[in-house]
């Protein structure tokens, strides 16, 4: 969603750019230094639990890094190490950040826990009663989201890794992988820092929802790439398979019972070869060159017979045709000879 922006935002951040360049800051140092504090203060935030500061910090890392890019087109662009050094470091950034989280929640799940004890034993009788310490607790509902942001941010680690890996690998088939996915990098992290933010002032169970959207998006976004690189890859071949078949079978069926016959066959397997060859390119750019054979062999057992019928059909037809002219041949001869026959008399 936020790369809808990225272009008036660097617009935007220019100027720091430029500064860093002034000041002789390479894109890889902005690189380096922006991930580092972000992986410090993620930490910082889940051990200390000061949620609201250490999210206004990595906010000020986050756009630090995105500095990068504006300043290596300003030295005249960017390389491949510095290119594989901020996808790599970005990952370690997005680890940290859900770790941290993670983090928070277990501590805040010990303070809990820690709370309701303390509780219990001031109300003695209660328990020696065999009343739960957890009935009518204000902790009890606290610990359940808790417990549910642990595993949001979780499974948020684990979209987030998948995601980018889905991009990273669609990419080095030769596929177009930038417009796909509802959920990117920039959202994952706003999505985040929002939630710390919030939850530093009303509590947990903010930043566990916050964390319970996020893992629901990761994981859709993850399913969207995913699907993408199907489309384009093993989707479309299935595709061209299927035209392949319907193409042949039709323009044959066209070409049974007339005199277009012959025309009509070829095309049908022109057709179906033209469409084979484009599904094997496309199969075997998919990493999936077994199963361009196996397609084409099945198009082929449906598409060939039909060709083949309308071939046959087309052979019976001048078959007949040339018998017809064999017979109009003979008959004209036989009128001829006997017109011979009735001027020598």
């Amino acid at each position: 969603m936020l790369d809808n922006i990225r272009e008036p935002w660097k617009k935007t951040i220019n100027p720091l750019a430029q500064f860093c360049v002034e000041k002789g800051i390479s894109a890889n140092t902005v690189t380096v230094i922006g991930s580092l504090g972000t992986i410090i203060f993620s930490f910082v935030a889940g051990f200390t639990r000061a949620l609201f500061p250490c999210a206004l910090v990595i906010t000020f890392f986050v756009i630090f890094d995105s500095l990068d890019g504006s300043v290596a087109a300003l030295k005249g662009g960017g390389t491949k190490f510095g290119s594989f050094l901020d996808s790599t470091l970005d990952r370690v950034a997005d680890w940290s950040i859900l770790t941290g989280i993670a983090v928070y929640f277990f501590y805040d799940i010990k303070e809990s826990y820690m709370c309701v004890l303390k509780d219990a034993v001031s109300d003695f009788f209660n328990l020696l009663s065999g009343k739960s310490p957890f009935e009518n607790s204000p902790y009890e509902m606290r610990i359940v989201w808790d417990y549910v942001g642990i595993f949001a941010a979780f499974l948020s680690i684990m979209g987030a890794f998948v995601t980018s890996y889905a991009r990273a690998k669609g990419e080095s088939i030769g596929l177009d992988m930038k417009k796909t996915g509802f959920c990117t990098r920039s959202d994952r992290i706003a999505i985040c820092l929002i939630g710390m933010a919030f939850a530093g002032l009303a509590g947990s169970t903010v930043l566990a929802v916050f964390i319970s959207v996020l893992a629901a998006l990761t994981v859709l976004t993850a399913y969207q790439r995913i699907k993408a690189v199907y489309d384009m890859t093993d989707g479309k071949a299935k595709a061209y398979a299927k035209a392949a078949v319907k193409t042949a079978a039709v323009s044959a069926g066209n070409g049974s019972g007339n005199n277009a016959n012959t025309t009509n066959a070829n095309a049908a397997n022109s057709n179906f070869s033209s469409a084979a060859e484009n599904y094997g390119n496309i199969a075997a750019n998919g990493e999936n060159g077994n199963e361009a054979d196996i397609a084409s062999d099945e198009a082929e057992t449906i598409a060939i017979p039909n060709v083949n019928a309308a071939n046959a059909e087309n052979a019976a037809d001048s078959s007949c045709a040339d018998k017809t002219g064999e017979k109009s041949d003979s008959k004209s001869f036989e009128q001829t000879e006997s017109s011979e026959q009735i001027k020598q008399e």
